[in-house]
């Protein structure tokens, strides 16, 4: 199970999550709640990557990402602490989601959505709605091809507002691509497209492992889409040299 979340949507070690100019919506934060965030981001990073890389017990990441959501509760700054415990929410549910039930990793990724979506509501930022549509993708592979079908124009608009607002979100990118590498074309299915961007987005040097990984299992599904088995299978091994025992890489392998 652990592999399924990635199927549609996909999960910084050499660069964090969020870099020193922080983005909204953490960047106006005070010197207290910048420090505060600083240390649940150094727990929840663990956890994070630990999950890309299939690290860790369940137990020990999870209590990684408790931690981090006992911190994050201490920030001030209403859409900063939404943002923030909206990212625990995410990868409190891709755990359960290899560890419980499908019902009940949905309903993590539904608290994620819930809080994404009062982040925004407070102040619109990019990195809001890319984990809003992280976690709307996360959600649609609990509820099967019905899901999907609710929720994929949803993700979509969210993902592609997010590139709009910052077009340099590398996460944002990806999720976009996977709707246009797997939805059909109808639906806005467009692998061409998808690989196109994916190209230009893995010769970019300043994105982190977790970036790299995903956008190079994302070109290798593009590619397969597009039946280029052997640049499929090159890419899928790029993949591979970052997180040789990832899940992930049994969706392009």
């Amino acid at each position: 199970m652990m592999a399924a979340w990635f199927v549609l949507i996909g999960l910084f070690v050499t660069v964090p999550a969020w870099s020193a100019e922080y983005p909204a919506p953490l960047n106006n934060l005070s010197v207290s709640d910048t420090d505060t965030t600083e240390a649940g981001m150094a727990l929840f990073d663990r956890a994070r990557t630990n999950l890309w890389a299939a690290n860790g017990s369940p137990e020990s990441n999870t209590g990684f990402l408790d931690r981090a959501a006992s911190t994050f509760e201490s920030v001030s700054d209403p859409a900063a602490q939404a943002y923030l415990l909206a990212r625990v929410e995410l990868y409190r549910g891709r755990i359960a989601l290899d560890t419980e039930s499908k019902s009940s990793a949905r309903a993590y990724f539904e608290r994620s959505m819930e809080l994404a979506e009062q982040s925004i509501e407070i102040e619109e930022s990019a990195e809001a709605l890319r984990v809003l549509s992280d976690a709307g993708s996360s959600w649609m592979i609990t509820k099967g091809l019905g899901g999907i079908i609710k929720m994929a124009p949803q993700v979509q608009g969210w993902s592609a507002r997010a590139v709009e607002m910052d077009p340099d979100n590398a996460l944002a990118i990806i999720i976009s691509t996977q709707g246009q590498i797997n939805a059909p074309k109808s639906a806005g299915g467009n692998p061409d497209e998808a690989a196109r961007r994916l190209v230009l987005l893995n010769s970019r040097t300043d994105l982190g492992d977790i970036e790299i990984f995903w956008a190079r299992v994302s070109l290798s599904q593009a590619y397969d889409k597009l039946k280029r088995r052997d640049d499929a299978a090159l890419w899928c091994q790029k993949a591979a040299e970052i997180f040789p025992q990832s899940p992930m890489l049994e969706e392009c392998s």
